[in-house]
C-alpha cells in the first residue's frame, strides 16, 4: 500500500505584508474675534444759503469747502457742512463707504419740487485708535427755476464695512 504523507502548513501568526510610504503633520486652528464696526451720525450734509440766477452746483467736499459753478451764489450766515459721522472699530483697519448714487431733496411743504444730490466724497482711510471721523460731501444740481425755501432729503443710509 502507498503511503500518503499530508503535510500541513499552519497560517498561522504567518502574515503577509504591503508597506505604503505615509508622513502626518499637526496644525491648529484660531480665530482673531475684532470689535464690529459701528456708525453713527454727528452732523448732516448742509448746502448751506444761496440764491439761484440759473443752473448750476453746489459742491460741499468732505473737508467741508463749499463751491459753485453757473449761476449760483454762495451767502455766508448758512450751515454749510460736510456730512459727519463717528466709526468705531479695530485699530488700523480700512473700510469701505457705501451711500446711494443720489439722493432727492423735496422742498418743504411743496414736496413735488425737488432738487438733486449725487458725485458722493468721502474722507475714509483707516480707524485711527478706535475711532474714525468719516465726513460726506456731495454735489448739489440746480436747474435754475427752483423756488424760494427749504429743502431737504428723506434720511438716507451711509453704510461701513471692513475691507
Amino acid at each position: 500500500m502507498r503511503k500518503l504523507l499530508i503535510i500541513v502548513f499552519s497560517l498561522s501568526g504567518f502574515t503577509v505584508c504591503g508597506y505604503a510610504q505615509s508622513n502626518s503633520a499637526q496644525i491648529t486652528a484660531s480665530v482673531d474675534v475684532i470689535a464690529p464696526i459701528t456708525i453713527s451720525r454727528a452732523a448732516d450734509l448742509n448746502f448751506g444759503r444761496i440764491t439761484i440766477g440759473g443752473a448750476g452746483t453746489v459742491v460741499v467736499s468732505s473737508g467741508g469747502t463749499r463751491t459753485q459753478t453757473g449761476s449760483i451764489t454762495l451767502l455766508t450766515g448758512g450751515s454749510e457742512a460736510a456730512g459727519h459721522y463717528n466709526n468705531t472699530g479695530r485699530a488700523t483697519s480700512t473700510y469701505a463707504v457705501t451711500i446711494p448714487s443720489s439722493v432727492v431733496l423735496k422742498k418743504s411743504g411743496a414736496p413735488t419740487e425737488t432738487i438733486t444730490a449725487d458725485t458722493f466724497t468721502n474722507n475714509a482711510v483707516a480707524i485711527t485708535g478706535s475711532s474714525d471721523q468719516l465726513k460726506i460731501g456731495a454735489t448739489l444740481h440746480l436747474v435754475g427755476s427752483e423756488t424760494v425755501g427749504a429743502y431737504a432729503s428723506d434720511l438716507f443710509a451711509v453704510t461701513v464695512a471692513y475691507n
